[in-house]
């Protein structure tokens, strides 16, 4: 067998002798197999890196569009805690009867005397009711009347002020109109 490196092959295409060609492949058998192996090695060891490579692309865009989707639901979960969180930061709503029940308490607490507490049907105003009161009687004194709004004011409840007149020396007779509001959350 001749030296592989010696190895001179020079094709006349137009004067093609297979027999020729076969006698050189059967000459250097040895080392046209190994390359055949060493090419389909190669050729192999290719389609499976492309392979992989494209699985690995397609795995990377599957968790990227999976990532986008948890996003999605962590913004959606933080709304709906900002939701609850700003719908509990609202007034405590109250219907016509705690309104006197509560209105009751804190003149009482305050030495306040009432002789009139009429509050209206409530009108639905959309996203909010609206309870209109008109409350009139009798303060011992201008302190206790100051007493009774800030509490009425600082109340869990939406009691707004829409007017007060008041008049006298030592005990006071006073009116007050005012607007109960409730909201639909």
């Amino acid at each position: 067998m001749s030296d592989p490196k010696k190895l001179n092959l020079q094709v006349d295409f137009n004067n093609l002798n297979i027999d020729r060609i076969i006698q050189i492949l059967t000459q250097y058998q040895n080392t046209v197999l190994k390359a055949v192996v060493i090419f389909g090695a190669l050729l192999i060891a290719g389609m499976l890196f492309n392979g992989y490579n494209g699985q690995q692309q397609d795995i990377r865009l599957r968790m990227s569009g999976v990532q986008q989707k948890l996003d999605v639901i962590i913004s959606r979960q933080e709304a709906i805690k900002n939701l609850e969180d700003f719908k509990a930061s609202f007034p405590k709503g109250i219907n016509e009867d705690q309104i006197i029940t509560q209105i009751t308490q804190y003149a009482t607490a305050n030495g306040i005397s009432i002789s009139s507490l009429s509050p209206e049907e409530s009108q639905n105003m959309g996203l909010y009711d609206v309870t209109r009161v008109a409350l009139m009687g009798v303060a011992r004194d201008y302190k206790a009347m100051v007493l009774f709004l800030r509490d009425m004011e600082k109340s869990p409840y939406l009691f707004k002020m829409d007017s007060w007149e008041g008049q006298g020396q030592g005990e006071i007779n006073f009116s007050i109109k005012m607007s109960v509001l409730r909201f639909h959350l």
